[in-house]
């Protein structure tokens, strides 16, 4: 049976409710983007007797959703990828930085072809056995800006609201739209969170703690 075809108010809906989803064609929107920054920032406080301590990291992941090898875990202890695609700029331990606290940079040209996606992730150290969780802690958030733009806002995620009750998450994913293609990446609004916390987070992508 042949499939009716669309009108264009309803495509125009079906539009509307694809990007109500979180997806984000990056080179449509911002067709100059290379170098994506990525900031974690949050409001310095101390829950349960210990001030929280955020971070932020990249997964880089092969059409099969995995790592390759724990070198593909960009974060503070190792903070650059094997092809220096993706950089962490330093470690914060209480959110004291007058500007981002936590930044991750990403040059998109340079991600080799063989990963498909790279999966943003946010967490507190020792989350669970200090009884802290994004929702204690105010003004908890991930920005994506387009750096060679002076960083113009791409997107944000409030994480007090979106994953409340977690103490790690997947923001969120790039992925490219072709394979193959260095310069067409789509972000995908995740924000997962896993109540486990990090380690449990990545059993998921191959990574054993």
């Amino acid at each position: 049976m042949d499939m009716p075809i669309m009108s264009e108010k309803e495509m125009d809906e079906l539009a509307k409710t694809i990007a109500n989803q979180g997806s984000l064609a990056l080179h449509e929107k911002h067709p100059d983007l290379v170098q994506l920054r990525i900031s974690l920032n949050w409001d310095p406080v101390a829950l349960s007797g210990h001030a929280v301590d955020m971070d932020l990291g990249a997964l880089l992941l092969t059409a099969e959703g995995k790592v390759r090898s724990a070198a593909d875990f960009v974060f503070y202890n190792q903070p650059k990828s094997p092809a220096g695609s993706v950089r962490h700029l330093g470690d914060s331990r209480r959110g004291e930085n007058a500007g981002d606290d936590e930044v991750l940079l990403i040059d998109l040209s340079q991600v080799t072809l063989d990963i498909e996606r790279v999966a943003i992730v946010a967490s507190i150290h020792k989350g669970n056995e200090r009884k802290q969780n994004f929702g204690l802690v105010r003004g908890a958030s991930v920005q994506l800006l387009n750096e060679g733009k002076g960083g113009e806002l791409i997107t944000k995620l409030d994480l007090s609201e979106d994953v409340a009750l977690a103490s790690a998450a997947v923001i969120g994913e790039l992925q490219r739209r072709q394979k193959g293609n260095t310069r067409d990446w789509t972000y995908v609004r995740m924000a997962l969170g896993d109540e486990g916390g990090l380690a449990n987070l990545l059993l998921d992508y191959g990574l054993a703690s």
